[in-house]
């Protein structure tokens, strides 16, 4: 009897799926792409999965769990209200561009699928008790990452709304600080 938490068929199929996405996200978005918040959750997920390891799944649950449901009802809405010009939060809006790729919007559809995957994954491996603290310390990080080196108008992890929303009057450090916390 194996002694595998995660079957290998699961690590295989996320293998291929990764092996896609990689370099399918790449080509269409640019390296920069890779900073956004889910995608780093799909990676944690991918390595968790592919490691058993508790603590990147844990980690990965901890910091994209929410947000990632919060896509997936906006995703919902919008597919419901897009012939109405109705939006909820406006995250999911460039799945339903046509102007973007049909390939790469495909892609992005990991964002339905990876709330599940994490929840699987807590089931299957357990939860770490201390992963939300090495998870906030990450994507602290990230942030400032990101601020640091990717382009303002493509406004990934929201980290120059600053800039952008007229309702936030305040500086670039204290809106990244508010973001981290």
């Amino acid at each position: 009897m194996s002694h595998r938490k995660i079957p290998c068929y699961t690590k295989w199929l996320f293998a291929v799926f990764m092996a896609v996405f990689i370099p399918g996200y790449w080509i269409g978005h640019g390296p920069s792409n890779f900073l956004w918040f889910s995608d780093i959750v799909l990676f944690l997920a991918f390595f968790a999965t592919l490691f058993e390891s508790r603590f990147l799944a844990s980690m990965a649950a901890a910091g994209g769990f929410i947000f990632l449901s919060l896509w997936n009802v906006d995703f919902v809405f919008t597919l419901f209200t897009y012939l109405f010009d109705i939006k909820l939060a406006g995250f999911t809006a460039y799945i339903f561009n046509s102007e973007s790729s049909v390939w790469l919007r495909t892609l992005s559809l990991f964002h339905v699928a990876l709330p599940f995957l994490l929840l699987w994954l807590i089931y299957r491996l357990g939860y770490h008790k201390r992963a939300w603290i090495f998870q906030t310390a990450f994507f602290g990080t990230v942030i400032l990452v990101t601020w640091l080196v990717t382009d303002p108008s493509r406004n990934i992890n929201v980290v120059f709304s600053y800039k952008i929303y007229k309702w936030v009057n305040m500086g670039a450090a204290s809106f990244l600080l508010i973001e981290f916390v």
